[in-house]
């Protein structure tokens, strides 16, 4: 009797433990998935935030007067920050033009007045750092540069021909002055051929979609100068934007003449 009774008992014990265990077993399973989920789902959350913060932005171009036209693209990397954010900036560039100016050539004894053909590459890799100071954006950069000069027929007066590798700095600055008006203003310098580009742009945003207002800008190197007063018309669809400008440019050579520019920018 004893011996039935301990069995029974045992029996019954190994029962309940099973079930105890088996239970025990389902809630750690439903444990280990309810974590497994909203592990994944704070991991897709990250991930979709992560892939929602713009690191890149890439700009092209083209910019043109009655005597030269220029085509470039760039491209600018935030890879740390972000590009909403202040942080470090990788910047590199890439342009191509043609452009054509009148002078004298000595032939058999004599000064003959001649057109020159010029073609000009510059590309340049910066590093740099962009501040976000509340209404004020700057950013300043610093790197090596390239340009290359090749002209025909050679122009023994002009210095600006060949190839040459130097630094470059670059400077930007960004200003909301109200919801509606802003400010830019860019400036660089590179030391192959002394090449400088300086502009200042005040917008009007008309909309959401429509910006525009008047620009002047100040370029050259040391062989050449012009002075630029126009105006210009941005879109802004989404993360990109179209900016046409225009208006005069003129030097101490020659008259003035018309220039038109166009770019389009995507950041992501």
């Amino acid at each position: 009797m004893g011996s039935a009774n301990t069995n029974g008992a045992n029996s019954e014990c190994r029962t309940v433990g099973r079930a105890v265990c088996a239970r025990l077993a389902i809630g750690i399973l439903l444990g280990l998935t309810l974590c497994n989920s909203a592990l994944a789902e704070s991991s897709n959350r990250a991930g979709k935030a992560a892939r929602e913060i713009p690191r890149f932005e890439i700009s092209s171009g083209v910019d043109a007067t009655s005597h030269s036209w220029f085509g470039y693209a760039s491209a600018v990397w935030a890879p740390v920050s972000g590009l909403d954010r202040s942080g470090l900036r990788l910047r590199a560039m890439a342009g191509y033009g043609r452009y054509d100016y009148d002078s004298v050539l000595a032939v058999g004894g004599g000064l003959v007045t001649t057109e020159f053909q010029g073609d000009v590459t510059l590309a340049d890799i910066m590093a740099g750092y962009a501040m976000d100071l509340g209404a004020l954006w700057l950013k300043g950069y610093i790197g090596v540069a390239y340009a290359g000069h090749n002209l025909t027929p050679d122009d023994p007066q002009n210095d600006i021909k060949g190839a040459k590798v130097g630094v470059k700095g670059q400077v930007e600055a960004w200003l909301e002055f109200t919801e509606r008006v802003w400010l830019s203003a860019d400036a660089s310098w590179s030391s192959p051929f002394g090449d400088y580009w300086t502009q200042l742009r005040v917008g009007n945003h008309f909309g959401s979609l429509i910006s525009a207002g008047p620009e002047i800008a100040l370029l050259g190197n040391r062989e050449f100068s012009a002075e630029r007063v126009g105006a210009f018309i941005r879109v802004h669809f989404g993360t990109s934007e179209l900016t046409i400008s225009g208006g005069l440019s003129g030097n101490y050579e020659e008259s003035d003449s018309i220039y038109g520019s166009a770019g389009l920018y995507h950041r992501f």
